[in-house]
């Protein structure tokens, strides 16, 4: 028999820019202990017919592991105060995503990864340096 209850609950859909950041934040959590959760191209594979249908599945265990992607589209719905159909509205979108993710980063320790480091008078420093990289200038400057 297989068996086909999922290892780890199904997880709400996200709606806003922090929710994103929150599932992303997950994800990266979950690649460093390596906890990620299956390949979804396993079950599309599993689905299809034609070898021709099939996709690419990434090997965990060989020379993917610890590698990560995430990809967002439609971002401009993420944002409350922006209607979807103005210019701008999808980078704007992913822009504050990465910022919130950042921000959430930078909070040491998070999910167990990291002890805080001790300062003296046990003062715990809160914040981790982080740097942000964005294709353009342009989008950095935007940011």
């Amino acid at each position: 028999g297989v068996d086909f209850e999922p290892s780890h609950p199904t997880p709400p859909f996200p709606r806003t820019c922090s929710e994103v950041a929150d599932c992303c934040l997950e994800a990266i959590s979950a690649t460093l202990h390596d906890e990620q959760r299956l390949d979804p191209n396993l079950a599309s594979n599993a689905m299809h017919r034609s070898v021709l249908d099939h996709r690419p599945v990434h090997n965990s265990q060989g020379r993917d592991k610890g590698r990560m992607g995430i990809e967002i589209d439609g971002a401009r719905y993420l944002l409350e105060s922006v209607q979807p159909s103005v210019q701008g509205a999808e980078g704007r979108g992913i822009r504050r995503v990465a910022l919130i993710l950042a921000s959430k980063l930078a909070q040491s320790p998070w999910d167990g990864a990291t002890e805080p480091e001790q300062t003296e008078g046990d003062n715990a420093v809160t914040d981790t340096p982080l740097l942000v990289y964005f294709n353009c200038r342009q989008s950095s400057l935007l940011a």
